[in-house]
């Protein structure tokens, strides 16, 4: 005698075959949600979780899905990538979307799976094969699978963040250096003779970055208080407004009375130059002309902390002044102590 199928109770969802499937022809379908129309008219509607090969199969999948249940089932991995680099794009400068979008395509040829199969090994699969690239790529990376997780959680897609699992290879820190007193010396006694030394000369006082400095307009001076505002990439460093230390005071002042609407603008076309024009066309040649260190550009910012910090500068107005949120990123990555700086320390501790 065959045995009788138990009936599904009402309300949680249903199971049937399609005629005709071959492959995967077990269906299984959500509970009916009722949801009220843009024609005011409310309707019942149900979600396909998906065909599968067995009946047995499409029954466990109709029952994980009543175990925490969610209009969103059906969404894949790069619907919820997409919430989430949406949500940067408002938030947060273009480099860190480029730098994010540059991470996904590591791991968009998961874009179609189900956000629901997500798991921790086949993201740790694509940091693994991606070994070679630098820590912070890697790290991008986790951040992003992070997010996507993290939808999903939030969602009832999936029972937690599997991202925070995975485990990123172990890289010998890379310590990216900053101009010496020497060399910032050297760049004054050649403000007057060597172009655009009093360009990086003044980034070496303030720790502007390049993208923030070639987007300073006449209006960002205030030439009674002596001070600029402006700032690019996080919450902390837009539009905060830093007072101008005297000893580049004249720099600024003779750039801005040339006229041009952004006050460091392109010496050969007067209009605003291109963070890749101040690195290639003016701030390379100048590092050589002047005879120092063709380090980068964000160097003078390494050097604009480390000389607050060696002044004594309280930790919350370097945060204020340079925009971060958390003083151990000037400790980590910006404040360079010199040798005389750490022996001076050290005699003051006898």
């Amino acid at each position: 005698m065959a045995r009788k199928s138990i009936k599904r109770a009402n309300g949680s969802g249903s199971v049937y075959r399609r005629a005709g499937a071959h492959a995967k022809p077990w269906v299984a379908v959500s509970p009916s949600r009722y949801q009220e129309g843009t024609d005011g008219v409310v309707r019942a509607v149900r979600q396909q979780l998906g065909s599968y090969a067995t009946k047995a199969e499409a029954r466990a999948a109709l029952e994980q899905f009543n175990q925490a249940p969610t209009d969103k089932y059906n969404l894949t991995v790069g619907d919820a990538w997409r919430v989430f680099i949406r949500k940067v794009e408002q938030s947060k400068s273009a480099s860190t979307v480029a730098a994010y979008s540059a991470a996904w395509k590591k791991c968009s040829y998961m874009e179609n799976w189900p956000l629901r199969t997500l798991r921790t090994d086949s993201m740790q699969e694509v940091i693994d094969n991606n070994r070679e690239m630098s820590a912070s790529t890697l790290n991008n990376i986790k951040i992003v699978l992070t997010a996507i997780c993290d939808y999903g959680e939030k969602n009832d897609i999936l029972r937690r963040n599997y991202a925070k699992f995975i485990e990123l290879p172990r890289k010998e820190r890379v310590i990216r250096d900053a101009f010496t007193e020497l060399e910032v010396e050297k760049l004054r006694q050649a403000v007057d003779t060597v172009p655009f030394a009093d360009v990086v000369y003044f980034m070496c006082w303030t720790g502007w970055r390049v993208g923030e400095v070639v987007q300073f307009r006449q209006q960002d001076f205030d030439r009674d208080a002596w001070t600029l505002t402006g700032g690019v990439k996080t919450a902390a460093g837009k539009n905060r407004t830093v007072p101008i230390p005297k000893p580049v005071r004249p720099i600024v002042e003779r750039w801005a009375d040339r006229g041009c609407p952004y006050i460091f603008a392109d010496p050969a076309t007067g209009r605003q130059m291109s963070t890749g024009a101040f690195r290639q066309k003016y701030f390379a040649p100048c590092c050589r002309a002047v005879g120092i260190r063709e380090l980068t550009p964000h160097a003078t910012r390494r050097t604009a902390e480390t000389m607050a910090a060696k002044s004594g500068m309280r930790p919350e107005l370097m945060l204020a002044i340079f925009g971060h949120t958390d003083y151990k990123t000037d400790v980590q990555h910006y404040i360079r102590p010199t040798v005389e700086t750490i022996s001076d320390a050290m005699e003051k501790m006898g």
